[in-house]
């Protein structure tokens, strides 16, 4: 997969249109032509994303999107650690109390605890 194109992105109208074009140059060219509105939210979507990776934005977007508020998003994650970490505490009781091994799921146990396995 190749790489995209590097910020900043800009928007500049396509000459004789009402469309308009977005792009490290905004090349007046009519092949990816949007409405202004769509283009600014576009070039100012890019350009405040610079320092994110595509497969983060995606992950992001699986989960909502990102919050005008980072702290929310943190702490929804915290919260859904701690909902998953105690459904694998109780799944691991149950198998070591039916005699079979729960190895893996209590060392992930750990490892979230910051313990040692």
């Amino acid at each position: 997969m190749s790489a995209h194109t590097e910020e900043p992105w800009q928007v500049a109208k396509i000459s004789g249109q009402d469309k308009w074009a977005v792009g490290p140059s905004a090349t007046r060219r009519a092949g990816d032509a949007y409405t202004e509105v769509n283009a600014r939210r576009i070039v100012a979507c890019v350009n405040a994303c610079k320092r994110f990776s595509t497969g983060l934005l995606e992950a992001a977007a699986a989960c909502g999107g990102i919050t005008e508020d980072p702290t929310a998003m943190l702490l929804q994650a915290e919260q859904q650690r701690d909902e998953l970490l105690a459904a694998l505490e109780k799944c691991s009781s149950q198998l070591n109390r039916l005699g079979y091994s729960a190895n893996h799921a209590d060392e992930a146990i750990a490892k979230v605890k910051g313990e040692q396995a």
